[in-house]
């Protein structure tokens, strides 16, 4: 054991000693750390808020081929399955819920004055457009709008949207935002026009100065908190709002459908588990969930997992009868093996049955117990067992009451037989002939 111990600590010594001779960059290596650690490019340009500077040019490859749908999966977000499952597959909860509708309305908001802003500038024959940020890649940069120069893609103006006039008021207070002017919706820039001899003298000065005084953007002088960029208005709070619903409502549904399907399609087939993506669910507990909620909101009723739930009734009811059925089965199988057994050695003795003929009865009595025993197995097996097992244990139980019916037709044909011979031979013939029967019978018994 001392050795051991001695072995162990010198293995130690030697390891911390040379490894202290090792290059930086091979430890490195040997640590795994070029395969965790990024490179300090990577590291600044994660940790920047600040990625795009006025004069900059855009790289707009990114863009490219990208449909309406497409950009509102990138902008707004992908719809993914666990939130239309925590979400009970019903909108308002999901949008109001699951993931806010504030939150979802501001990044309607970029996107939808993005387009406003381009119609209009296309309309107008301007020398500008807008890009959002998030579509470049730049999803947390401090800006949310970026107003580029026609044919040279060079960056004019930047703009931070937000949607309520709190947000706006801490953004001008806010060193990152700077450099960009605050586009609000027309509403709340109306309100805070009408309110401000609400807010503390300090914070008032710097919204009247962000609202009315304008300052060096740029190219342009521009109000600091504003409703329009270049003379394109936003527009309400509310029709961000509406412009939600009608945007991603679409998106929801679609993902949606796609769970319900496999979920109504599970809870027919009375599986446990459902797998999306990368989630696994319980059938079970969505349903729980599913029973509870409608309850308190029946609204997020649905019709395909109510009817989904009235098969599963019925196929439980099915199921249930069946096991019933198939259990009455296999006793009256197990139950007629063991009555064939009595029968063929009960008929023996009365010397109603032949001795080959009994013989046949007991094989098929053992054949019949062990259908019964097949049965009672497959009842409580799974249905990939149960399902080819069944048709076999019918078809056997019928073969074997058939071959049972036969031998009883077989001894009654030999009795029969006998019964003519005797009444064909002479009276004087019959005791020898039946003396001789007699003692062949005897002998077959004896032999046994």
């Amino acid at each position: 054991m001392k050795r051991i111990r001695t072995i162990i600590l010198i293995s130690l010594f030697i390891l911390v000693v040379f490894g202290s001779f090792i290059p930086e960059a091979s430890a490195k290596f040997i640590l795994g750390k070029a395969l965790c650690n990024p490179s300090p490019e990577a590291i600044r340009e994660a940790k920047t808020y600040d990625a795009f500077t006025i004069g900059q040019k855009i790289d707009l490859s990114p863009t490219e081929g990208l449909t309406k749908a497409m950009r509102v999966e990138k902008t707004i977000g992908k719809v993914h399955s666990e939130a239309a499952v925590s979400s009970l597959f019903n909108f308002d909860i999901y949008l109001n819920e699951v993931r806010g509708m504030n939150q979802t309305a501001g990044k309607t908001f970029e996107e939808s004055f993005r387009r406003s802003f381009n119609k209009t500038m296309t309309r107008r024959g301007g020398n500008y457009f807008a890009e959002n940020t998030a579509i470049l890649g730049k999803t947390h940069d401090s800006t949310d709008l970026l107003i580029l120069e026609k044919k040279t893609n060079i960056v004019k103006l930047k703009v931070q949207q937000k949607l309520s006039y709190e947000e706006a008021i801490d953004a001008i207070f806010d060193v990152k935002y700077q450099d960009c002017i605050i586009l609000i919706p027309s509403d709340q820039l109306q309100y805070l026009k009408d309110h401000l001899d609400e807010f503390r003298p300090e914070k008032r000065k710097k919204i009247v100065e962000s609202i009315f005084v304008k300052k060096k953007f740029g190219s342009f002088n521009l109000c600091k908190l504003t409703d329009n960029v270049l003379g394109v208005r936003a527009k309400s709070k509310v029709y961000y709002h509406e412009a939600t619903q009608r945007m991603y409502k679409r998106f929801f549904n679609k993902t949606s459908d796609e769970v319900i399907t496999d979920l109504s399609r599970a809870i027919r087939n009375l599986d446990e588990i459902i797998t999306k993506g990368n989630k696994v669910y319980k059938v079970s507990d969505l349903i729980k969930e599913y029973s509870i909620r409608k309850i308190t909101n029946p609204k997020i009723i649905n019709p395909q997992i109510e009817s989904a739930l009235r098969a599963a009734r019925f196929a439980k009811f099915v199921k249930v009868g069946n096991r019933v059925v198939g259990v009455a089965g296999a006793i009256w199988d197990i139950g007629y093996g063991v009555y064939m057994f009595y029968d063929a050695e009960s008929q023996f003795e009365k010397g109603l049955l032949d001795v080959d003929l009994s013989n046949y009865k007991k094989i098929l009595g053992v054949v019949q117990i062990g259908v019964g025993v097949l049965g009672l197995v497959a009842v409580f097996s799974p249905d990939p067992f149960s399902k080819v097992a069944t048709p076999v244990i019918i078809a056997v139980g019928v073969l074997v009451a058939a071959l049972d019916m036969w031998i009883d037709h077989i001894q009654a044909q030999r009795i029969a037989a006998r019964q003519r011979l005797i009444e064909r031979l002479d009276a004087q013939d019959r005791p020898r002939a039946i003396r001789e029967f007699l003692i062949k019978k005897m002998n077959t018994q004896c032999a046994l």
